[in-house]
């Protein structure tokens, strides 16, 4: 009667498998691939911007190896993509899996998934810097304001004597702000209001012509 394996022996053996076939497939797919593991349970390769992670799954007996194609990091928040995997017994052969691997992920749409993963990342860090000057400017505009700890970081309070108090949330494309007061002293009520008509009076849609 076999033996079961521990814990440390399996983890032992899913790493040796996945070291073995990073090695294979870094050897046998075009191109230059080397491991990039982004921590001590994962293996993976990068060829450029490509990404391959290495993942073994025990199918009782044997063993297969789940392969993805990686996308930049956190492109699930900032687009719809989704990443493609394949997977192959452990004991094929390299090349074979090599082969799989170029057939089903190394593809043009595997370089435009990137592409258009890299765009959304790179226009949600502009937004983001937007918004972190947008949120400065306001802050130094209107002393005193601060934001909590579990606040959104477009969003500011401050509060004033008389029970004056109120907040400002920088929306993400930092075009617009929703502003909250409360206990709003007469003089500054008025001051407000008369921007507030003087912007309406400015903007009003023009007259259909008859």
């Amino acid at each position: 009667m076999s033996e079961i394996p521990s814990w440390r022996e399996e983890q032992r053996l899913r790493a040796s498998i996945a070291a073995s076939c990073a090695a294979g497939l870094a050897e046998h797919l075009p191109g230059d691939w080397v491991r990039c593991d982004p921590h001590e349970h994962l293996v993976a390769l990068r060829s450029g911007q490509r990404c391959l992670t290495i993942r073994p799954e025990q199918k009782d007996p044997l063993w297969r190896v789940v392969i993805t194609a990686d996308l930049p990091q956190g492109y699930q928040s900032h687009t719809r993509l989704e990443v493609e995997q394949t997977s192959a017994a452990a004991d094929r052969p390299a090349d074979q899996i090599a082969r799989q691997v170029e057939r089903r992920l190394l593809t043009a749409a595997y370089n435009a998934a990137i592409a258009e993963a890299r765009t959304a990342l790179d226009a949600a860090r502009d937004r983001k810097a937007v918004l972190a000057a947008t949120v400065a400017e306001l802050q130094a505009l209107v002393p005193g304001t601060h934001q909590y700890q579990h606040d959104p970081d477009g969003s500011m309070r401050f509060s004033g004597p008389n029970y004056f108090r109120g907040s400002l949330r920088v929306h993400y494309g930092a075009t617009e702000v929703t502003i909250e007061l409360d206990s709003v002293p007469i003089g500054l009520a008025r001051s407000l209001a008369a921007l507030i008509g003087q912007h309406l009076s400015t903007n009003a849609p023009a007259e259909p012509e008859e």
